[in-house]
């Protein structure tokens, strides 16, 4: 609004200027067209006292006339700086257009800069998550496999597996297999067993065939508890031997010769080193540094995985930021520049613009009265018509319990009926042509299309399933017919 006052402060400026102006003007042309008069009047009454006054006169005509001319000029020179300021203030808008579609293309891309930074950011932070949670799984694992599963892997010449938890009445003692894979055959060979496993050698072979180490692993730890089960076994035999022998002194030892010679060695239980010790004190504690040795490679890996990752991160973020901080200065400066051309834009309106918009202004007015006086009939039309229609619909869904909807396209319009208890769709598309029109005594015809059968698709007849086109005058007939398969009659 106080734009608008402003606009209109200035247009009454320019018109009483221009008035005055003009008004200056005619009082100048009237009283230069009496001087002319009286001029012309004393050049008549004075021509015949001299030719010098004579030429005085037409001297002072010529100089009247070139200032009529030069003020003609300027009024010219005037209408050129309007139509200049016209085109100034069209090409104007167009710049004030271009530039709020190129602000708007800004905030898009700014918008979708953000998103994909949004995005990075979710994608790096659920990177770190994955990470860390295999970390923590590592550690959990390795923790479970060495306090509940008892099973241990070194690295050194093969791979060194160390079973505990086997032997019940022992569980911290460690039974152990050495394997390495030959890169040439490509196949696994055993280095050591302690205690020595007979069927290693058959699961060794298995081993190379199918190539299922967790299979290996498992049975291997079964014939070391076998092993444990039958040293526990044997110990207590022995223990009943030798207490046998104290009770019954020589006939005891006797006796034991005796079994000696019916028991296979292999039964007898005799004590050796513990398979424990397998290795010196020294060779353990190589095998400790090498493990702590490869445990601090992993954690040195895993902080430099982890900090590569941060690193990236915050790369990310400051390109994001700088990105967001370049939009928000260009975005910025499109703004001042277009509040300048706007600012210009209000500075450059005259008297034909504003004489321009007041005829619009009237001539929208105009316009929207006669626009709302044809809506108002034309909905008082429609809403009698729609009125008519739905009691037509209601009426004929009661007669034939068939519901009834129209569909308009571009082209035509077609009817489409559904009978609700069966399921069954179709639609009825007036056909417009002049020869079969023609030949039909001028009825129009009808196509019937099939949309849905519903419950009637084993019953319906052949006529039903494809499209047929009758005249209209034989409706009742096709209306009968569709009544007599919905009720279920031949």
């Amino acid at each position: 609004m106080a734009e608008g006052a402003r606009v209109r402060n200035r247009h009454q400026q320019v018109m009483e200027t221009v008035r005055s102006a003009r008004s200056r003007f005619e009082a100048w042309e009237r009283s230069c067209e009496k001087r002319m008069d009286e001029l012309q009047e004393m050049s008549r009454s004075v021509s015949r006292g001299g030719h010098e006054e004579s030429e005085q006169l037409k001297q002072h005509l010529r100089e009247i006339s070139e200032q009529k001319i030069h003020k003609e000029k300027e009024i010219t020179a005037r209408k050129q700086q309007h139509e200049t300021l016209k085109k100034m203030i069209e090409q104007a808008n167009e710049k004030k257009i271009y530039l709020a579609k190129r602000l708007e293309l800004l905030k898009e891309r700014r918008e979708g800069c953000a998103h994909v930074a949004e995005e990075s950011l979710k994608d790096l932070e659920e990177r770190v998550r994955r990470v860390q949670q295999k970390v923590n799984a590592q550690k959990i694992a390795r923790k479970f496999y060495n306090d509940i599963l008892g099973i241990r892997a070194d690295f050194a010449s093969g791979i060194k597996i160390t079973f505990t938890k086997v032997n019940a009445k022992n569980p911290d003692h460690e039974y152990s297999c050495t394997i390495r894979l030959d890169k040439h055959t490509n196949k696994y060979a055993m280095l050591d067993c302690v205690p020595y496993v007979k069927r290693s050698v058959d699961l060794l072979d298995d081993l190379n065939i199918t190539n299922e180490f967790f299979e290996f692993l498992r049975l291997m730890r079964r014939e070391f508890e076998r092993l444990a089960e039958e040293s526990d076994a044997r110990s207590v035999r022995l223990k009943d031997l030798h207490t046998f022998q104290s009770v019954h002194g020589g006939h005891g030892a006797r006796f034991l010769r005796a079994a000696a010679t019916l028991v296979p060695a292999a039964n007898l239980w005799i004590p050796a080193r513990d398979p424990g010790l397998g290795f010196s004190p020294g060779e353990a504690m190589q095998l400790k540094r090498a493990y702590d040795k490869i445990y601090d490679k992993y954690e040195r890996d895993k902080a430099r995985r982890i900090e590569n990752a941060e690193k990236l991160f915050e790369e990310h973020k400051l390109r994001t930021a700088a990105y967001s901080k370049a939009t928000e200065s260009l975005v910025e400066t499109l703004r001042e520049e277009n509040e300048m051309l706007r600012h210009l834009v209000k500075e450059s309106q005259v008297e034909e613009t504003m004489v321009r918009l007041k005829e619009l202004e009237k001539e929208n007015a105009l316009y929207r009265n006669q626009l709302l006086m044809a809506q108002a009939r034309d909905c008082h039309s429609d809403r009698t018509r729609e009125d008519r229609y739905k009691f037509l619909q209601r009426l004929f869904q009661l007669l034939s319990d068939m519901q009834i909807t129209e569909v308009e396209d571009d082209n035509s319009a077609a009817f489409v009926f559904l009978h609700q208890s069966t399921g069954l769709k179709f639609s009825l598309e007036p056909v417009v042509d002049p020869d079969t029109a023609r030949i039909c005594g001028g009825d129009r015809e009808v196509k019937f299309t099939s949309l849905a059968l519903g419950s009637l698709r084993y019953i319906a007849p052949e006529w039903m399933r494809e499209s047929i086109t009758f005249s209209i005058s034989q409706a009742p007939v096709f209306f009968r017919r569709i009544q007599t398969v919905t009720r279920g009659r031949s």
